[in-house]
């Protein structure tokens, strides 16, 4: 998928793809991370922060005022890793995982640029 306002940036080591990042140009000038994954094997080996800095680059050249994404507060080692890259807890939403019992709540990031 390669759209003016949509990207998928994969990571790979040798044949295999061992992380990849999938952002959307949003209404209001936000990039916006569909999804940000590394496999498990490849975790704090640089290859997730390799991915942001993509998606960052690819903010910048379309002119976005910074990036977001929401997590879930029951993912803290993704939580950590967020405020790790210079993310700022913008909101928290309480009902929008109101089934799922082992989630208290929706955690909304955002870096500004």
């Amino acid at each position: 998928m390669d759209r003016e306002d949509k990207k998928v940036f994969l990571a790979y080591l040798n044949d295999s793809c061992i992380g990849q990042i999938r952002v959307v140009k949003e209404w209001n000038r936000f990039c916006y991370i569909e999804n940000i994954a590394t496999k498990r094997d490849y975790r704090g080996s640089g290859v997730g922060r390799a991915l942001l800095h993509q998606a960052e680059e690819w903010a910048r050249e379309r002119s976005l005022i910074g990036m977001s994404l929401e997590a879930q507060d029951d993912n803290l080692d993704a939580c950590r890793f967020y405020v790790k890259q210079g993310f700022k807890l913008g909101g928290v939403d309480t009902l929008k995982q109101a089934y799922n019992p082992n989630i208290d709540a929706t955690l909304y990031w955002y870096k500004l640029f």
